[in-house]
């Protein structure tokens, strides 16, 4: 029975167990959490691969056939006989070898320069062989004799990347680099079967009735060809300047490799599955510990068809395959009619080409699959910054091969569900061929080689995590894992502990004894601030695979007082707007404060004042949860105050156990009072009544003063007698002309730096007006 598990049904809490941490630890567990691809492709794995849905399986069985031969360095094509025997089309030496008994041996010899690029093997036991080079030929080859034989040749063909075999016995070649489209009949005579607009044709592949179906180059078209009629109809336009490959199931969809550069893409655009997929693996969860109290609720037996709860004790359960899905990346084409396309030519090594690359670079935002529909609907089911050069379909599913890692991936396509298979030491899996009993021959490149990929999942492999940095030395509680143990299978755990970052420097904790896995496992490494896990999978059936979906470590670290970085306080006025010198009198002051605890603890906050910097703390406000308090200020006596603030993390620590951090502030002047205006002397010279006054504030210093004439709103502005206004001790003097004859009211206003203004009233008796000069 193929039997579902939720990730919620896994989140139960441990009772037992319980570690007893001193004093000095936090009282709230942290965790460190790796539940997606991304988390584990960070780690080392061995023969152990993650799915796009956050899965570690184990690989496929991987079996070398070919060792590296130093004449090959590229592996273009891989055909399989009725008789077992495996040919290889072979660069940049021309050669075409036969496996056979796991013995490899010459079958042809091109030559130097020549690139052995597409091979078919025909009903009677010969070998075609598209052979690229300066001048490309398609040839048939006696594997028994070695003898080969000229089918087709052409001025306007540099390059063969694919051959097909018609039922009738025709042959159908694509070619480069005038993106022409050949057929060959069984007489020898051949024809242009279609002229693409393009540089190259990639791929080929036979559709229903007389349809063929091609890929090209640079353009990235999907078209559909009638060898019949010669129609053609373009099905798709991809992003990606080359479709290199092309496969079909058998509901009729197309499927299409597209490889080069594009605006969007990349690793942030890879298809998402979303939720669990229908052709979930089904496998016996990780047993969990039930702590003896408090009891944990019964959970009932569930209806048939219902999904199955976590198990209590271990117990068997049938395991389903899962075939992920895939991604590929893009490399881009060359310019001229003379140029290939650049994932075709990794290792190529003609005069007047570009010779292998050590290193090829994954293109910048990857490869695509996309899926096309039978009514012509197109859709993206794949995307990874990787080169694909190669797919087949296989049992409902696609199979991927790609550079530069050597990742062999699988695409679901109705799950959308990607998993990297297995990984080869060979840079680039150039070609793939499917065997009849579901193995898979990979052809391999950089350096070149030949590789099997059984239907079944490798005996054993292990995840080594990076390693965590808990900042500061950690106590380790449980590991918490969520996952299934399929019939057969088994996973166990080992942790290690230090406080250097690499381990393998020394001075750290020995692996732990390997622990068979449960849902909750105590961690045996001692305290230390780093931290790293290793996971062993292992199976007895080939057909099964265990399954880690999450890892969760728990760890406690000590308590660390809180921080009070900065201290802010602002004067308002009434609108809440920041006092200057040209505004009203301040109202009140804002304090600001920042604040973090190491732990991530919650925070209260209590505030305190002083006048000076000796004089005694008083409690402004306490248990504040805030960052901010509005602190009215009218009321104090005008002085220098200091601010200090608190910051306590005890209501996230048992009692007694919490600590705190503290700042004082800068001083702050506090200023409700105006300036005092004195010495005020009246007197008339000549024609104009001279002002002199001294001007003095306690605590701030004097920012303006001005005057105005009998209750006028017309205030004039009067400079220092030095010029600047610039202490709390100031001299006025200025001259007032044209007042008419009788009493007037001039007052005098002072301003100091914090708004504060005070008025001196001077009545100004005139017995003649005086002179307007």
């Amino acid at each position: 029975m193929n039997r579902k598990f939720t990730r919620t049904t896994l989140c139960f809490l441990a009772a037992t167990g319980a570690v007893i941490f001193s004093s000095a630890f936090a009282a709230s567990t942290s965790q460190w959490v790796q539940k997606s691809e991304t988390d584990f492709a960070a780690g080392e794995l061995d023969t152990v691969v993650a799915s796009n849905l956050g899965q570690l399986k184990l690989s496929r069985a991987l079996t070398e056939r070919l060792k590296q031969d130093p004449r090959v360095s590229i592996v273009y094509a891989v055909q399989q006989a009725t008789d077992g025997s495996v040919y290889l089309g072979t660069g940049p030496n021309g050669l075409v070898l036969r496996i056979k008994d796991d013995k490899a041996s010459d079958v042809f010899t091109a030559g130097d320069g020549v690139l052995v690029t597409a091979m078919q093997l025909t009903p009677d036991g010969k070998l075609l062989a598209g052979l690229s080079g300066d001048k490309a030929r398609l040839i048939r080859i006696d594997p028994a004799t070695g003898k080969s034989e000229d089918l087709f040749k052409s001025d306007d063909v540099q390059y063969i990347w694919a051959i097909a075999a018609m039922p009738d016995g025709a042959t159908v070649v694509a070619t480069g680099p005038a993106g022409l489209l050949y057929e060959i009949d069984k007489a020898g005579a051949s024809k242009v079967l279609f002229k693409a607009k393009e540089h190259n044709v990639l791929c080929i592949l036979k559709g229903d009735g007389d349809d063929l179906y091609i890929g090209t180059d640079p353009g990235g078209l999907v078209i559909r060809v009638n060898r019949k009629t010669g129609e053609w109809f373009v099905l798709y336009n991809a992003a990606e300047p080359e479709i290199v490959a092309l496969a079909r199931d058998k509901a009729g969809r197309l499927y299409a490799a597209g490889c080069g550069t594009t605006e969007a893409g990349g690793e942030e655009a890879a298809t998402e599955a979303t939720g669990q997929p229908e052709r979930a693996a089904a496998g016996l969860p990780l047993k969990r510990e039930a702590p003896p109290a408090p009891k944990p609720p019964e959970l009932p037996n569930p209806a048939p068809g219902e999904p199955k709860p976590i198990p209590k004790e271990p117990e068997t359960v049938k395991h389903l395959l899962i075939l992920p899905a895939i991604q590929a990346s893009p490399s881009k084409p060359g310019g001229g009619p003379a140029s290939r396309p650049a994932s075709h030519a990794t290792t190529l090594s003609i005069p007047g080409m570009p010779s292998p690359s050590p290193k090829i670079a994954a293109p910048e935002n990857g490869s695509a699959i996309y899926r096309i529909e039978p009514a012509g609907f197109v859709t993206e089911i794949f995307r990874k910054p990787v080169t694909i050069h190669a797919m087949v379909e296989n049992a409902g599913s696609l199979i991927v091969g790609t550079g530069p890692e050597g990742l062999i991936y699988q695409v679901d396509p109705d799950t959308q569900e990607t998993a990297a298979l297995t990984r080869v030491e060979s840079r680039q899996i150039s070609t793939l061929s499917t065997l009849a009993d579901g193995k898979l021959l990979l052809g391999l490149s950089n350096p070149g080689g030949l590789s099997q990929m059984d239907a079944g999942y490798a005996n054993s492999g292990t995840f080594s995590s990076i390693v965590f940095d808990a900042t500061q030395v950690a106590r380790f509680g449980k590991i918490q894992l969520e996952g299934t143990l399929a019939d057969g299978t088994t996973v166990t755990v080992q942790t290690r502990s230090g406080n250097t970052s690499d381990p393998e420097k020394g001075g750290w904790s020995k692996w732990s004894d390997a622990m068979p896995a449960t849902q909750f496992l105590q961690i045996p490494s001692p305290s230390a601030r780093f931290f790293q896990y290793k996971l062993t999978l292992a199976t007895r059936d080939p057909k099964s695979t265990p399954t880690v979906a999450q890892v969760k470590t728990n760890y406690l670290l000590p308590n660390m007082p809180p921080k009070v970085t900065n201290i802010r306080v602002e004067a308002q006025d009434e609108s809440g707007e920041e006092v200057t010198a040209k505004s009203a009198a301040p109202t009140s002051h804002a304090i600001m404060w920042d604040a973090s605890d190491p732990n991530d603890d919650k925070l209260a906050y209590a505030l305190y004042f002083r006048l000076g910097t000796r004089g005694p703390w008083i409690l402004l406000k306490d248990k504040l949860k805030d960052t901010t308090y509005q602190w009215n200020t009218r009321q104090l006596a005008d002085g220098r105050y200091q601010i200090r603030v608190v910051a306590s993390d005890a209501a996230s620590n048992p009692a007694g156990q919490g600590l705190t951090g503290q700042r004082v502030s800068d001083t702050v002047v506090i200023d409700n009072t105006g300036p005092a205006i004195g010495d005020v002397q009246v007197k008339r010279n000549g024609g104009k009544i001279e002002v002199s006054a001294r001007i003095v504030d306690q605590t701030s210093t004097i920012a303006s003063a001005d005057y105005a004439l009998d209750s006028s709103d017309d205030w004039q502005a009067v400079e220092s007698s030095d010029m600047l206004f610039d202490s709390p001790d100031e001299t006025v003097k200025f001259a007032v002309s044209g007042l008419s004859a009788g009493q007037h009211q001039l007052t005098l206003r002072a301003k100091d730096s914090h708004g504060n203004a005070t008025y001196e009233t001077l009545i100004v008796s005139i017995d003649q007006a005086t002179d307007k000069k």
